[in-house]
């Protein structure tokens, strides 16, 4: 009964080391060898025809060898190696120094853009002749501007009514002319300069009309060699002599004329 049982554990343990051995010879030699080894002697065939050749290895030899072959093989044998758990390295918050952010911050800078200078729109003569206006009127009720870009001329008119007499008229009309064309001539478009005064006058149909009463015209050579803020609040300056002998035209109508005293005239 023990030689069978021995016979059947022969069987299976010869087997199992012969094919341990044979699958290990290509991962490790030494260990697949022993195994082989050991599977050769216990393996019934094999010991059996070791027997016939006069090689007996008693059954306590056959246990010593199996117990350190075991031992040996499997020490010799590969480890199965896990794999290794792949460790997450986690960075470390650091500081920038300011060195960094001053040299983040120039290389992130967007290039500094000016502005496209804005141009200015070139005033026309008209726009500068009401600004003249404005300098010399103070106001622009009733009062036209006719302005000839061929004749480098410009003709301004004015209204005004509730007078105390014609001298002042007169003055006034003067007055309007010098101002106006201290401004007027600043501008190389204009060459001459007209000033009309216009108040109401009764027509030969006895009806009220604005007609103009006052006109003087000069051009820029005459006007500019009076210094005429030195002729002002002077009547002694024979200001109507002036305009009289210099003026291209100096006009007074025949029903203010009639009235007005020459020597009491000046320019405000």
């Amino acid at each position: 009964m023990a030689n069978n049982i021995g016979g059947i554990f022969a069987w299976i343990f010869g087997f199992i080391f012969l094919f341990v051995g044979l699958v290990s010879l290509s991962t490790a030699l030494l260990s697949g060898l022993i195994f082989l080894g050991m599977g050769l002697i216990l393996f019934p065939l094999s010991s059996n025809f070791l027997s016939s050749k006069g090689i007996n290895i008693s059954r306590n030899i056959k246990i010593a060898i199996i117990i350190f072959g075991v031992l040996i093989g499997g020490a010799l044998a590969p480890q199965s190696s896990k794999p290794k758990e792949s460790v997450k390295v986690i960075p470390t918050a650091i500081q920038p120094t300011k060195t960094v952010i001053s040299n983040v911050k120039k290389a992130v800078a967007k290039p500094t853009v000016k502005p496209p200078t804005p141009t200015t729109k070139a005033k026309s003569v008209e726009t500068k002749l009401w600004e003249a206006v404005d300098k010399s009127l103070h106001t622009r009720k009733d009062v036209t501007i006719d302005y000839s870009k061929d004749d480098e001329s410009v003709i301004m008119t004015f209204y005004r009514d509730n007078y105390l007499n014609e001298n002042q008229i007169v003055k006034d009309a003067y007055t309007a002319f010098v101002n106006f064309g201290i401004e007027a001539f600043k501008m190389p478009e204009i060459r001459d300069v007209n000033v009309q005064s216009k108040v109401e006058m009764l027509n030969q149909y006895g009806k009220k009309e604005r007609d103009s009463v006052v006109i003087v015209q000069m051009n820029r050579t005459t006007f500019q060699k009076f210094e005429w803020d030195n002729l002002r609040n002077r009547p002694s300056a024979n200001i109507y002599g002036i305009f009289e002998n210099n003026a291209e035209i100096h006009s007074i109508v025949p029903g203010i004329m009639k009235n007005v005293d020459t020597t009491n005239l000046w320019i405000k």
